[in-house]
């Protein structure tokens, strides 16, 4: 296999490349990083071993032939076949499959229009890839993330980044869980326990308080997992969970991750923005969204750096009920086709997690219960009144007394504009001074100062009202007096319902005021009605316990309307929509290529009603605060200057421009631009400032 290297020895070790060493030097030190992960990530088969090696050795030979900065892959790609007579020992299928890797090291990997087509039209990566798997036994997935691994190593030599680290195990014990808990309850943790002895795939449904997230870690602790991912439900739920478990574990142990979409940028600024993209999922443990699960198994992109992580791997999925039916099948289809051939163990958790859920994880994989909702019927922290209109000027009216009246009021709506609209109705009423706007779509610093307004005031016992989205269920650790809400599905509506008398146990008066939205978005009309039989039965009085509104659910969301939710006819295998799923991705795409947005099926599947979201940057000119303005412009300069000095320069550089970031539904990168090659999508639609944070009108 080396001959043809050894070869090229001479001119490879006079041709330097990264800055810091020569070709021949680089592509051995790939070859023996990528031996390290090969076998680090469990992998024996013997061709496989071959192909990485071989597409290490070989992926920048042709550096020597073109000019500095020029794309080398393609032609790298061209020596290699047409010198392919030097590997007549290794099967052609398998060097053929290494060519077609080597021209698309910098890319995603192309079902059509790649090196092949156009050298030789004649060779079918494909029928390729196929006879390797008849001949071989090696699976077209084991591949991908062959490559995946060749990709991480060449990544790790460019930079000079010490990965050994990142190859270590989650260390998981009841000593450690216990020292995040800090005040362990006894009697509460001989449930948890229960989590310890679990299967490896299981359902938790707890109250809120009972301690989920941290007892997730007892699944782990018997399991020899090779990472354990905490899957959340949204980005903004990630950073405060990173923050306890660095404490505990130490900053070289956890990696939080939430760019759910890496841009298309030049090759020779590609290996950088990879490394960015893929070490975080190195961690022993790993915070992310189950966005990022879903786009990495839908094989958006270049997804074969990221996917070889979740071998051997633990999954929580927290806050089930978050996910819509569609996300939620998907997910569990994925699970289905991966968990024998990865190892997955999985725990699914919520504090209100519907029946319909449990009873098709059940039958689809399985899964083992535990269930803890008896604690509800030990609580009444809330008592609530239904209205068939929506929060007009007589609702903000009232808002606006009980603030004047020193009290504290949440607002949940749907919707940013609705958000940013009432807030600023509120403002006229009681003064700037006496509002806070929460929402998803605010940068991480404005989003950080306006929750410290909160907790500040919150802290000083001054009157506000705080408006809010959805985001305020999922992350925020508040107790409010009031609360006035837009209808939305059951769990929300509970989750909602837990930021008011928090911490108390029982209240006799009514404090939670629940409104029509003027439209379903970003809800279906089902979910709505499913909530308005539930809410109906238990105004005001007729509520006696927070078990009553779970039971009710339970009864009124049933499977067939959780397969209708999801657009699936009522059966149990999901109908056409999971037979199409799976003809694409078991025949068609053969769990390799690297699939797009544009795609009939991918479009079907990411239809989420703007619940799928990315991390993009707003372009300089539709931010209105000058400063912030100015720094990103600042930010942007400087990356265009000192990316491509060092590795790290480059990443103090990309931590600058991380702070601009704001999460965005997937749709809107659709009108998204590259800038000077920076690996983030950017937005140029629209308004951002620091106060009322990121409006495109939807």
């Amino acid at each position: 296999m080396e001959s043809l290297f050894e070869r090229m020895q001479p001119e490879l070790s006079t041709t330097f490349t990264h800055g810091k060493h020569s070709v021949y030097m680089h592509c051995k030190d790939v070859k023996n990083i990528f031996l390290t992960l090969f076998t680090h990530y469990g992998f024996s088969d013997n061709n496989l071993k071959k192909l990485g090696c071989f597409v290490s050795l070989y992926h920048d030979v042709a550096k020597s032939n073109v000019k500095l900065g020029e794309p080398h892959a393609e032609p790298s790609a061209r020596l290699v076949f047409e010198n392919r007579s030097y590997f007549d020992t290794i099967d052609l299928s398998l060097v053929l499959v290494g060519i077609y890797l080597i021209a698309c090291h910098h890319t995603k990997l192309k079902k059509v229009g790649h090196f092949l087509d156009r050298q030789q039209p004649s060779v079918s990566v494909t029928k390729c890839l196929q006879k390797v798997f008849e001949k071989e036994r090696a699976y077209p997935w084991d591949i991908s993330d062959v490559f995946g691994l060749f990709k991480l190593a060449d990544a790790f030599s460019a930079s000079g980044y010490d990965y050994s680290r990142l190859l270590n195990k989650p260390f998981v014990t009841t000593d450690k869980v216990k020292e995040i808990f800090k005040n362990v309850d006894s009697e509460r943790w001989n449930e948890q326990l229960q989590l310890k002895y679990s299967p490896s795939i299981s359902v938790l449904r707890a109250p809120t308080g009972w301690g989920k997230t941290t007892a997730s870690f007892l699944f782990a602790a018997e399991k020899e997992a090779s990472r354990i991912f905490l899957l959340l439900p949204t980005i903004t739920a990630i950073r405060a969970l990173y923050a306890s478990l660095a404490q505990v574990y130490g900053r070289e142990n956890v990696g939080e991750y939430f760019y759910l979409y890496d841009a298309e940028v030049a090759e020779n600024d590609e290996l950088l923005g990879s490394l960015f993209f893929a070490k975080s999922f190195l961690f022993p443990i790993v915070i992310t969204t189950a966005d990022q699960f879903l786009l990495t198994f839908l094989q958006i992109g270049k997804y074969y750096t990221k996917r070889p992580n979740f071998r051997n791997a633990v999954l929580i999925f927290d806050e089930v009920h978050l996910m819509s039916p569609t996300m939620f099948l998907l997910i569990t289809f994925f699970i289905q086709k991966f968990a024998e051939r990865y190892g997955l163990r999985c725990l699914f958790m919520s504090a209100t997690f519907p029946e319909a859920y449990k009873y098709y994880l059940e039958e689809s994989l399985r899964a083992y219960h535990l269930d803890f909702s008896n604690k509800y019927k030990q609580l009444r922290r809330i008592m609530y009144d239904f209205f068939t209109h929506d929060i007009c000027d007589s609702v903000l009216n009232d808002i606006g007394e009980k603030v004047k009246d020193r009290k504290n009021v949440l607002v949940v709506v749907n919707t940013v504009p609705k958000a940013v609209s009432l807030a600023q109705k509120l403002e006229e009423l009681v003064g700037k001074e006496n509002v806070l706007l929460l929402h998803a779509r605010f940068t991480h610093e404005d989003r950080l100062h306006h929750e410290r307004q909160m907790h500040n005031k919150l802290r000083k016992k001054e009157p506000h009202a705080l408006v809010a989205t959805q985001v305020c269920g999922v992350s925020l650790d508040v107790s409010y007096d009031y609360i006035y809400t837009e209808l939305a599905p059951i769990g929300d509506i509970i989750q909602r319902f837990g930021r008011v008398n928090r911490y108390g146990k029982n209240t006799e008066v009514c404090n939670a005021f629940i409104f029509e939205p003027s439209r379903p978005e970003p809800y279906e009309e089902l979910e709505l009605d499913t909530s308005r039989a539930v809410l109906d039965q238990f105004r005001v009085y007729n509520l006696k316990n927070e078990k009553q509104l779970l039971d009710e659910f339970d009864k009124q969301f049933t499977f067939e309307d959780f397969l209708k939710l999801s657009g699936k006819p009522v059966n149990m295998d999901g109908g056409a929509f999971i037979k199409q799923l799976n003809e694409y991705y078991e025949k068609e795409n053969l769990f390799f290529y690297s699939t797009d947005f544009t795609e009939d099926v991918i479009k079907k599947v990411l239809e989420y009603k703007d619940r799928l979201t990315t991390l993009a940057l707003p372009s300089p000119e539709i931010i209105t605060t000058d400063d912030q303005r100015k720094n990103l412009e600042c930010a942007i300069r400087e990356w265009v200057v000192r990316a491509k000095d060092d590795y790290k320069s480059a990443i103090k550089t990309l931590a600058k421009l991380k702070k601009f970031l704001i999460p965005v539904p997937l749709r809107y990168i659709n009108h998204a631009k590259a800038i000077n090659s920076v690996p983030f999508p950017i937005i140029t639609r629209g308004q951002y400032n620091s106060y009322y944070g990121y409006l495109m009108g939807g």
